[in-house]
């Protein structure tokens, strides 16, 4: 969904997104895949 709307990409300042650091399920997205595809922009990690 975010790769279909670069336009509003651009505009979005915070992304809160499900990833993994284990392949879980079949189309589950990478934390490593996100980061590369993101690049550029700023990481925010939060502690549960």
């Amino acid at each position: 969904m975010l790769k279909a709307s670069p336009k509003i990409l651009k505009t979005v300042k915070v992304i809160y997104t499900e990833v993994n650091t284990l392949p879980l399920y079949e189309g589950a997205i990478l934390y490593a895949e996100f980061k590369n595809w993101i690049d550029g922009g700023d990481v925010l990690f939060v502690r549960k």
